[in-house]
């Protein structure tokens, strides 16, 4: 939660909720610790002297012997800002873009508020804001180290003056009364704070590390990625060959390494563990201080057994059947970076008194086909950055989304498939709080090279398909594949020309029906071999199509409720090939069948809002039936409700749930729910009077969680 610090009574205090059972507190603070007796109250002077966000934990112990009876833990976000006040010629500050438009994500800016970067659109500048009966004839701001700007034009902006990089910045803007600089009406200043949640990973001298470790590895590779997507982590590679080894020999081994075979709470620098994750996994890790001045110690940890101190690198969650104190909001069932799978064995680099960022080095000692890998407990606070190296030099930088929090489990090959790459050689996990963040599983194919100089053009075209066969492979399940001659889909017109937007069709993509046009077909893309292509709809209904091979008459697309849908296509080769079957794919679709809402009552719309009260741009007019991403929304996303001026309340009605009602602006329905994929139906009764008896109007709206 947000806590505007300069808006609390100097008296406060911080109080946790017990029971009769309690009989002392023990309160963990960024400063230290402190223990309080009933009424276990805490102090706040360190509240108003803190910045950004401050982590408490209150652990509870027994009122009979002392034990601990259990622990909850708070994060706040501390917005020490406060209003800006100047005069009617400048009333303050707000973003705008490079066209003068104000960015009202940011509204107006707050003196010492902090504004995080990827708010900011490229070319974003700051201006002033007025009174409409008070329009400065001309403006100068000011700015320590920077030249003065002069504008003469509203809405004022300070053009010239870039703000891309993080860092505090203070400035002072005059407003005169005419475009001739002649007589100061008012000043005002501000200073507020840029900070980089995302792209800020503190690690100065990661890419120097990286290039010590992988610049003797590189060489050239022309293997192709596979497609395969892990889902839990299992047992590192089973003895017994799976479907996939049957299939396609010694060549390609598809490797799922989660650490199961090591021993907990014991360093990887021991030699048995070196061997067995060697003899396991084919690779060996590596720990390093960021500023490559020396190696670390790595511990393995048995997630399923915690430890006091370290429950959020337990696994499962509780809210998945894990211990009570595995708890932290980010591996919640019902949230985007769920914790639900037990991750057994994690590994992650040891405590130190002082922690300035350290990095894991996963060497593969051969090229592999990089398919998956696992960190837990990423927090967005504590940025994780990770670089993929191939050996054609290559090197791909990934960071952990900015909304993963406590316990979160994050799969980076979902959230960044393009980390998916062939050849890589080198892997490094650099942490900027180390300790407090685990490796989980590193999943790929490996593959031996062959040397391209003396190998006949036999074993090329036997390679070829060797490597082809692995791009099909889905783990244990060989079918339906996309591969060679059937590579996917994508939505074209009458003229066969790709859609925007939909030029290549992933599992889960969302089609908008209303808006797609008459014409519109769904085409496999396919290679020359094939000759005919067979359908398979959700009614039951097969359809054969020749060259081009599109389906065409798309009115199933239009008439089906809105929801997933499910197509499959087998090709098959041309009649002088003797028509045998070349393979098959599965393209998984989300219809949307939404149209603009229409409400009256004093209702102007919907709209989702993050947790500090800002529309989401992307979401600020909702339409009925629209269809929602839940993982791009961000952590504590609500539900608005724009009214007009005549609206005092508003009740809300989510079937299941109680109701809520809402007397002071802005009106929203607090959920969590948005994090859950489903659809829900949502009423809101506007009212003239805060009392709720002058009822306006009702709005009935409908939202889809995919």
């Amino acid at each position: 939660q947000a806590v505007r610090v300069k808006e609390l009574p100097s008296d406060l205090t911080l109080a946790v909720v017990t029971d009769d059972e309690v009989g002392a507190i023990r309160y963990t603070l960024p400063a230290g610790e402190i223990v309080a007796s009933n009424p276990y109250h805490l102090q706040t002077d360190w509240l108003f002297e803190s910045r950004g966000t401050v982590q408490i934990r209150a652990d509870a112990f027994g009122i009979r012997d002392g034990g601990l009876l259990g622990s909850c833990q708070i994060n706040v976000e501390i917005d020490s800002s406060e209003e800006v006040s100047c005069g009617p010629s400048i009333t303050g500050f707000h973003f705008v873009d490079a066209d003068g438009k104000p960015l009202v994500e940011i509204g107006g800016l707050r003196n010492g508020q902090m504004v995080e970067a990827n708010l900011l659109p490229r070319g974003s500048s700051i201006a002033v804001s007025y009174q409409t009966n008070f329009i400065p004839g001309a403006v100068k701001y000011e700015s320590q180290g920077a030249l003065d700007i002069h504008q003469v034009n509203a809405p004022f902006p300070m053009a010239g003056y870039n703000f891309d990089k993080a860092g505090i910045y203070s400035i002072k803007a005059h407003a005169f009364n005419d475009d001739a600089f002649s007589q100061i009406l008012n000043t005002c200043a501000i200073t507020f704070e840029i900070v980089d949640t995302i792209h800020n990973t503190n690690f100065p001298a990661i890419e120097s590390t990286i290039q010590n470790h992988g610049k003797n590895r590189l060489r050239s590779t022309t293997k192709t990625p596979t497609t395969n997507s892990p889902t839990a982590p299992v047992a590192v590679p089973t003895e017994m060959p799976t479907d996939f080894d049957r299939r396609f020999g010694d060549d390609v081994r598809h490797i799922n390494c989660d650490f199961a075979s090591l021993d907990s709470d014991m360093p990887l620098s021991d030699v048995e563990q070196t061997d067995k994750l060697e003899r396991d996994c084919s690779l060996a890790i590596s720990g390093a201080y960021a500023d490559g001045t020396g190696s670390r110690k790595i511990d393995v940890f048995d997630s399923g057994n915690v430890l006091y101190g370290k429950y959020d690198l337990g696994s499962p969650h509780v809210s998945c059947g894990g211990h009570v104190f595995v708890n932290g909001t980010g591996g919640d069932a019902s949230g985007p970076y769920p914790n639900c799978d037990a991750q057994g064995n994690v590994l992650h680099l040891a405590e130190q008194a002082e922690d300035n960022g350290g990095c894991m080095f996963i060497d593969f000692g051969d090229p592999v086909k990089l398919n998956g890998l696992g960190v837990l407990n990423a927090i967005g606070t504590e940025p994780v950055k990770i670089s993929i190296i191939s050996g054609d030099g290559e090197t791909l930088v990934v960071a952990n989304p900015e909304y993963t929090d406590r316990n979160s489990l994050w799969k980076v090959e979902e959230t960044n498939p393009k980390m998916k790459m062939k050849g890589v050689i080198l892997v490094s996990v650099c942490f900027s709080a180390p300790s407090r963040s685990a490796l989980s599983y590193i999943d790929f194919y490996h593959e031996t090279e062959h040397d391209e100089f003396t190998q006949s053009k036999d074993l090329e075209a036997e390679e070829e398909d060797l490597i082809s066969a692995a791009q099909l492979a889905e783990a244990e399940d060989a079918f339906p594949w996309c591969g060679r001659h059937l590579t996917g889909f994508s939505l074209v017109d009458s003229s066969g020309i790709a859609l925007s937007g939909h030029e290549s069709l992933s599992f889960g993509h969302l089609v908008k029906g209303m808006d797609l046009p008459d014409d519109v077909a769904l085409a496999p893309k396919t290679d020359d071999s094939v000759g005919s292509v067979r359908f398979f709809l959700p009614s039951g209904e097969e359809v054969v199509s020749s060259p081009p091979f599109t389906l065409s008459n798309a009115s199933w697309l239009r008439e089906l409720p809105t929801g997933p849908l499910t197509i499959r296509a087998d090709a098959f080769a041309k009649k002088e090939r003797d028509g045998a079957f070349l393979g098959s794919c599965e393209v998984n679709l989300e219809i949307e069948s939404s149209h603009d809402l229409v409400c009256g009552g004093g209702v102007d719309g919907f709209h989702l809002i993050d947790r500090k009260g800002q529309k989401l741009s992307q979401h600020d007019h909702l339409k009925y039936g629209q269809t929602v991403r839940g993982r791009s929304l961000p952590f504590g996303t609500d539900l608005g409700i724009q009214t007009g001026p005549e609206v005092a309340a508003v009740m809300f009605q989510v079937a299941g749930e109680r109701d809520v009602y809402q007397t002071n602006l802005p009106f929203q329905l607090n959920s969590k729910r948005f994090h859950q994929r489903g659809t829900y139906a949502v009423k809101a009764h506007t009212y003239g009077s805060s009392d709720f008896a002058t009822l306006l109007g009702t709005c009935e709206f409908l939202i889809r969680i995919i």
